[in-house]
């Protein structure tokens, strides 16, 4: 389900450098018992900054000068990062700010924002080169793994897997004027078995594959 604006080429024709912003990853379900409101907030910023990484990885891997690839610089995370940090800018926070705020002030042509919203907390995040605290780790490994127990179908007496559902949304606004150039929602179900690494980048490549600027 996607979305780009009919005046996207005249829109974009002069942009050189976009950013991609920390991915606002909303938490629903059961909240384990000793997870504190500071560790929670330590969790979400974790996984928004691995959303983040691998949505940023994902655009450049499909950035170059054949037809069919990306042709935008994309302003290093890392850089993006220090900008937001310098300002004062709570990054759990940096969502709920106007994108040509952000543009702005990132010096950017045009930003990416993203939101995830999910059932499942993420603990397997070094990969990204992301650290939560010792004790984060240890309650987030004792939530209860239903997902791991067969579940008896009752109406075949088949094994069922516990599945949790995932809803994904990317979008890119123009700095000069705010406007949408760009939106794609990816709505999907993935086993809680499967490894966050492979979660992540499974949406993140679907929407670096839609990604715009890109050569008719």
């Amino acid at each position: 389900m996607g979305y780009l604006n009919p005046n996207f080429k005249s829109l974009a024709r002069s942009h050189k450098t976009i950013a991609v912003i920390p991915v606002h990853t909303i938490l629903t379900g059961r909240i384990p018992e000793k997870m504190t409101s500071v560790q929670k907030t330590e969790q979400e910023l974790a996984e928004s900054l691995a959303f983040q990484k691998s949505l940023y990885n994902n655009l450049l891997n499909n950035s170059g000068a054949g037809k069919k690839d990306i042709h935008i610089t994309i302003q290093p995370i890392e850089k993006t990062l220090k900008i937001l940090r310098d300002s004062g800018i709570d990054l759990n926070m940096v969502y709920t700010i106007d994108p040509q705020a952000l543009g702005r002030l990132l010096r950017v042509d045009a930003v990416v924002m993203s939101s995830v919203k999910k059932t499942r907390y993420l603990s397997d995040l070094e990969s990204y080169g992301i650290s939560l605290g010792e004790d984060v780790i240890q309650i987030i490994k004792s939530i209860p793994q239903i997902a791991d127990l067969p579940i008896s179908d009752p109406t075949n007496g088949t094994q069922l897997s516990k599945t949790y559902d995932l809803d994904a949304e990317s979008q890119l606004f123009n700095v000069a004027d705010g406007n949408l150039l760009w939106k794609e929602i990816i709505q999907t179900g993935t086993d809680w078995n499967y490894p966050a690494n492979q979660v992540i980048e499974g949406i993140n490549r679907r929407f670096a594959r839609k990604f715009p600027y890109r050569k008719k």
